[in-house]
């Protein structure tokens, strides 16, 4: 029996060591294979039968063949992974926001509005200049047309980010399909499912640089994935969806719509998705590209609410006031898109209101047609280039104004946070109403008191004497005089932020935008390389290490076939002499 137990252990040293050059010649194979996590055997003994120690042991068995994967580390790399993903994502969208923002559209912006007032104070020198007239006519007319193509600039920007939100959400559903399926790979492969975990791993990986996820092992060897803050991707061999769907109240930008996993409803979960490669694309397609068109809009704007405002005070070659300079094509829709030169005034430059008053003949009193008049009026619209209208408020006023209007705010520091009250005396015509300042801050100069004198202060007055604190204020009623009911407008320009500083800030945004993305990045790609280097001395396959190992199974697996031999010629011998 004991030469048979021999034979039996060198038998089982054999098949175990057999099993581990195996193992390690799969290791070798896929040194290179993205992913894999290197094999590594588990031998016992087997104790004597019976428990008979004159028997001695029973050889050599093969306990298991396990991945070397630390779980900590895996996190880990998957964390880097997501906070890398959202600032990647960005880079290319950035560089083209940069690239036309600063080269393109923020020096034609300010180029349009140099244009548009220095071609008016060439006119008010020469108001009858027809040549002059048309050459205004010009530059308002390219303003606009500037203005509409930042807009359609930025738009076309978005556009083009939902096409990589598109392909990022395909993506996403595949991968936690393809996931799903590996689930159930797994659990029928039992104990050599190894290969399908790697790949698993390596989808899971790929996913969390899309979204932010956490993934939950379960005890059957599958793994449920959770998207962060809103719900389950992955149980088992079933898998959620994300649907990116036209949101007619956005633009017809896309928005995210989740579907549960076995669920049938929808919900929108746009807001939710806030890290990852996605997380990225939509802080840059809402946040910041979102941000600069809304400022473009309300440029836009203001810039033309101004410019009209004053417009509509002067006269034009007819006697008669002047109309809008600017209207918007779509008065629904952005301004910055629809902003464009009245019609009626690109076809007629008679139109432009450039004088303060209709000239009359001083003997029939009848307005002198075709003559200019002054140029007060477009010096005082030439001055809005150091000014940006901001409404502050909008007031109803009570009933034939005896209730005080009452209007506050910082004034951009102009009067620090004072609050100016004005009363009507003498409501109608906007251009002969008069109120008194029932309360005004401190640093406000009154010629004559506060009330006129008892007569009140017009529009122009009140202007007059707020724009030493450069500060200016119109009002705009719904109809044509101030009356009961009126909803007025209380209107504010500053020198402290001129339309060219505005777009100057829009610059200096983007660029600060891209210079953070770019620095976060480069922080990133180091954490992730450190994460991952981490990562490939733990599971990674060591060829030298493989090589080792092989050497050493080699020998073992000689050792126990010359046992095998030796005992087979002991045999031999034991049969020679029985015969």
């Amino acid at each position: 029996m004991g030469l048979n137990y021999a034979l039996l252990n060198g038998a089982s040293g054999l098949r175990a060591t057999q099993t581990a050059i195996n193992t390690v010649s799969h290791n070798l194979s896929n040194s290179e294979t993205r992913g894999y996590s290197r094999q590594r055997v588990t031998m016992s003994s087997q104790a004597a039968e019976f428990g008979d120690p004159r028997r001695g042991g029973r050889g050599a068995t093969l306990e298991a063949i396990n991945r070397v994967n630390d779980r900590f580390v895996s996190e880990q790399v998957r964390r880097d992974r997501t906070l890398l993903g959202f600032f990647t994502s960005r880079e290319r969208a950035l560089y083209t926001l940069e690239s036309i923002y600063s080269e393109d559209v923020a020096p034609s912006v300010n180029e349009g509005f140099d244009n548009f007032f220095n071609s008016l104070r060439d006119l008010t020198r020469d108001p009858a200049n027809r040549g002059a007239r048309s050459n205004f006519i010009g530059g308002a007319d390219g303003i606009a047309g500037t203005l509409n193509s930042m807009h359609e600039s930025l738009r076309r920007l978005q556009i083009d980010i939902d096409q990589d939100v598109t392909g990022r959400v395909t993506e996403i559903n595949g991968l936690t399909a393809y996931i799903a399926q590996l689930n159930e790979q797994v659990v029928a492969a039992g104990a050599a499912s190894m290969d399908f975990e790697d790949k698993r791993d390596e989808a899971v990986r790929r996913l969390s640089e899309l979204v932010p996820i956490t993934v939950l092992p379960q005890e059957e060897g599958t793994v449920n994935i959770q998207l962060n803050g809103v719900g389950t991707l992955v149980q088992d061999h079933l898998s959620a969806k994300i649907d990116a769907l036209p949101d007619p109240s956005n633009r017809r930008l896309l928005t995210l719509e989740f579907t549960g996993v076995g669920g049938s409803s929808q919900r929108d979960i746009t807001s939710r998705i806030d890290r990852g490669e996605l997380g990225g694309l939509l802080e840059l397609r809402d946040t910041t590209i979102g941000g600069l068109i809304q400022e473009g809009n309300d440029l836009a704007l203001s810039f033309a609410e101004a410019v009209n405002a004053q417009h509509r005070a002067g006269f034009d070659l007819n006697g008669d006031r002047g109309q809008d300079l600017f209207t918007f094509a779509d008065p629904l829709g952005d301004p910055a898109a629809n902003i464009q030169l009245s019609d009626a005034i690109k076809g007629n430059p008679d139109l432009l209101a450039i004088s303060s008053a209709a000239l009359r003949d001083p003997v029939s009193g009848a307005v002198q047609d075709g003559v200019p008049g002054d140029a007060i009026n477009g010096i005082a619209i030439s001055e809005l280039q150091y000014m940006v209208r901001d409404v502050i408020a909008s007031v109803q006023t009570g009933s034939s104004y005896s209730g005080a209007i009452e209007v506050g705010g910082s004034y951009n520091g102009s009067f620090g946070n004072g609050v100016i009250d004005l009363q009507a005396i003498n409501p109608g015509d906007p251009a002969t109403a008069t109120f008194f300042f029932n309360g005004a801050p401190a640093g406000v100069a009154f010629p004559n008191g506060i009330d006129n004198g008892g007569a009140g202060y017009t529009v122009a007055e009140i202007n007059a004497i707020l724009n030493p604190g450069n500060v200016s204020m119109t009002f705009e009623t719904n109809g044509s005089d101030f009356s009961t009911g009126d909803q007025v407008s209380v209107s504010l320009f500053s020198r402290d932020a001129t339309f060219n500083r505005k777009v100057a800030e829009g610059l200096q945004k983007v660029g600060q935008t891209a210079a953070n993305n770019y620095q976060q990045n480069d922080i990133y790609t180091t954490r992730l390389s450190q994460s991952e280097t981490l990562m490939e001395s733990v599971s990674g396959v060591s060829i030298d290490e493989e090589l080792l190992d092989l050497s050493r199974y080699e020998k073992q697996f000689a050792a126990n076939g010359k046992v095998i031999q030796a005992v087979n010629e002991l045999m031999d011998s034991v049969l020679n002499l029985v015969q």
